[in-house]
């Protein structure tokens, strides 16, 4: 996953005056507290930057054999549905231990999943609104990962949280995603996600059609 969060800085500075006038004996020392407040920024881990071949491990991704694949195709028209269905694992583990589990799927830094084999239609980014959710969270990495690579899709999951203790505004974060998202690569598909959501069934297409749905 690629955590954002935002951040407000505050600086004082005092500042001390000498008011001595020179043809009086009075001597006057005031001390002046000034304070700055710069807006909220959004800031990232050290290794991402705004381009998708810093952000992301690129040694491991070939890029020009990639644009020579096929597209891929995923297909949901077998009429043994129960194929489709997807457990969900419930289990909490340490995020350590969840990236154990998914070492073998075509995982990049930042939460970036890109199929090996073929060229996925869409470039989809996953943004996700968060604050002191961590079970929650856990679970979805967990489960969310497994199932995107089953559709066989280029995706990145971006988890936006909001610091303090203000009242949650889940449409800012939602949009700071969207607007931080547009700077790491060229998503062409956007899904706003909960934390406390999760498919159970892989006809749920996770893709963009011509007109925006529910998920």
């Amino acid at each position: 996953m690629l955590l954002l969060y935002t951040t407000t800085a505050t600086t004082t500075t005092t500042v001390k005056l000498n008011l001595t006038n020179p043809n009086s004996k009075l001597n006057l020392t005031s001390n002046l507290t000034t304070t700055t407040t710069t807006a909220p920024t959004t800031t990232f881990p050290p290794f991402l930057n705004a381009s998708l071949y810093s952000s992301f491990n690129t040694t491991a991704i070939d890029f020009d054999k990639l644009s020579t694949l096929s597209t891929c195709n995923f297909s949901i028209t077998n009429n043994d549905t129960s194929i489709y269905k997807v457990q969900v694992h419930q289990t909490i583990y340490p995020y350590e231990q969840i990236e154990e589990h998914h070492q073998a799927l075509n995982l990049y830094p930042g939460g970036h999943g890109i199929p090996s084999n073929c060229r996925s239609e869409q470039r989809l980014a996953i943004i996700i609104c968060y604050r002191n959710r961590e079970q929650h969270l856990k679970m979805f990495l967990d489960n969310i990962h497994p199932f995107l690579q089953k559709q066989q899709l280029d995706y990145t999951i971006f988890v936006v949280n909001q610091h303090g203790k203000d009242q949650f505004n889940r449409a800012a974060l939602f949009n700071v995603g969207y607007l931080e998202a547009i700077k790491l690569y060229s998503y062409d598909c956007f899904i706003f996600h909960d934390v406390d959501l999760l498919p159970e069934d892989l006809r749920n297409l996770y893709k963009c059609g011509e007109k925006p749905r529910h998920m």
